[in-house]
């Protein structure tokens, strides 16, 4: 299986915008390959981990599969001097872990954990998780 890996060592990956494309762009004959073909790409945007997958047919253009930003030295440590902070306070009783999660959400992330609060709503009468803490399969397809 193809693979390419694009890695810094950590912290020290360059500041700006990120764009990650797949392109198929050659056949092999020798191989038995499948078409269209499978594709995952993990990206670890400063310790935000993005998983993707999809499928791409030989001849097909290249495709975007996501972009992410990496921030300047200077908005790491201010990123760290903020969550130190928020630390400190949630350990002091200042203010409690849910209202920081709830501070720091996203529009995004509001709106996804509201479709996952009506999801569940919706299949209140499925079964709990067995607890075994085993993750489903990822979705290649």
């Amino acid at each position: 299986k193809p693979i390419e890996n694009v890695v810094w060592p950590e912290g020290e990956a360059p500041a700006g915008s990120y764009q990650v494309f797949v392109h198929y762009y050659k056949k092999h004959k020798k191989r038995r390959s499948k078409d269209p073909t499978k594709f995952q790409v993990i990206a670890n945007a400063y310790g935000d981990l993005m998983e993707y997958t999809g499928e791409l047919t030989f001849g097909e253009e290249i495709q975007l599969v996501c972009t992410f930003n990496v921030p300047t030295m200077e908005e790491r440590e201010r990123i760290k001097r903020d969550l130190e902070e928020q630390i400190r306070r949630s350990e002091s009783g200042e203010i409690s872990a849910a209202q920081i999660l709830a501070d720091e959400a996203t529009p995004k992330q509001v709106e996804f954990g509201d479709l996952v609060d009506e999801i569940e709503n919706e299949l209140g009468d499925e079964p709990e998780d067995d607890g075994s803490g085993v993750p489903p399969a990822p979705d290649l397809g």
